[in-house]
């Protein structure tokens, strides 16, 4: 019923270097959410910090939502990469190598990688077990991920200066919330 070989191609990118490039994406974009987390611990009090919280939401995180939507479909139909993709040296296109039209990122990005994460990832694994190294998504809107160049090594340094980063200013901002003020005031409303 189900073909389980695993695939080799020279030609289109294998699940290990798109979760390579994907990874390097989400990074990125999710990079501004550690400034929400400063500007929450900066807050000399409770009340400052709720209602900063909600100007924060309002004009900070759902503005990078919204950001976060555009972003692959946006960079799929115009450029055919992401800055993930790019680093690593692939590029989304057709069968004849065109860009995909703005309706075709859309679904490929927005629709139906969603429906592959609610099935649990399996559309995604299916680049492992597939001729053309095709997920549900590809195969949906008839797209390929191409290999343009062979980058993953600058694409794992890319990923690990990522982590450090974030590794870097996780500590600060620890360091920041146990100096805190906030902390202090929020230990009174603690039953122990």
């Amino acid at each position: 019923m189900f073909n389980l070989k695993l695939h080799h191609s020279d030609k289109y990118a294998n699940v290990i270097i798109r979760v390579i490039a994907w990874k390097i994406d989400m990074l990125v974009l999710n990079l501004p959410f550690l400034f929400v987390i400063y500007v929450m611990l900066s807050q000399p009090n409770i009340t400052d910090g709720v209602t900063n919280f909600f100007y924060l939401v309002a004009y900070v995180m759902l503005p990078l939502l919204f950001v976060q939507f555009l972003y692959h479909f946006y960079c799929i139909s115009t450029w055919g990469k992401t800055l993930g993709k790019a680093i690593v040296g692939l590029e989304v296109a057709d069968d004849k190598g065109k860009l995909l039209t703005r309706t075709q990122a859309f679904m490929r990005e927005n629709v139906t990688k969603g429906v592959s994460a609610v099935l649990l990832g399996v559309g995604f694994w299916a680049v492992a077990f597939n001729r053309n190294h095709q997920a549900w998504h590809d195969e949906f809107v008839g797209s390929y991920v191409y290999k343009k160049e062979n980058r993953w090594l600058l694409g794992l340094l890319a990923v690990f200066g990522l982590i450090a980063v974030y590794a870097v200013v996780s500590v600060w901002l620890f360091q920041m919330a146990v100096t805190s003020p906030l902390v202090g005031e929020i230990k009174t409303y603690l039953p122990f």
